[in-house]
Order: structure tokens, then C-alpha cells, then sequence
């Protein structure tokens, strides 16, 4: 079991990767759309290391913020999911929706 596994069978890593598309998606960006965007902010990024990160699903918060700030989000509701039994009721629910 993972440190990942041990609160409640949540997978964060999943949740992070999942976070981090949402949003792009709700911006209508890839990851290349967001390299440039980040580009153009002074960064390094690429879409490959994008990519990589967002796979990992362990980026830093520092990144996730930039990439926030780079989007034009000012305020982001994130719910925190307890354990896994919350997570396959906030899809099914979604999913209904």
C-alpha cells in the first residue's frame, strides 16, 4: 500500500492529475496551449514536461497555482474527497446530471 492508498483507498495522485484537466478543459486548452501560455509568463515548460507532470499527478502547488494565474482563474472550489465511496458518488452524480 502506498502513501497514496492509506487514506481511505483515495488515489490523490488521480484526484491532482484530474484537477489540473478539468481545468484546462473548462479553458478549451491542450497541453501545448498551455506550454505557450506558460511560455509567454517567463517559464520553462513544454508540453512534454506538461504531460509528464500531469501523468505523475505530483506536481508541486507552486505549478498548479501558476498554471491558475496563466488561465485567468481567480478562485477554484475544490472538494476534497474523504474517501472513495465520495469519489464514486460525486461521478455517478455528475454523470446523472
Amino acid at each position: 500500500m502506498s502513501a497514496n492508498d492509506a487514506l481511505e483507498g483515495v488515489d490523490f495522485d488521480y484526484e491532482c492529475r484530474k484537477m489540473l484537466k478539468d481545468e484546462l478543459h473548462r479553458h478549451g486548452l491542450t497541453y501545448r496551449g498551455l506550454a505557450e501560455l506558460l511560455q509567454g509568463a517567463g517559464m520553462d515548460e513544454t508540453e512534454k514536461s506538461i504531460a509528464h507532470k500531469a501523468l505523475r499527478g505530483t506536481f508541486r502547488m507552486s505549478f498548479f497555482l501558476q498554471v491558475l494565474r496563466v488561465l485567468g482563474t481567480t478562485k477554484l472550489v475544490v472538494q476534497v474527497p474523504m474517501s472513495k465511496n465520495d469519489i464514486e458518488r460525486s461521478v455517478t452524480s455528475f454523470h446523472e446530471a
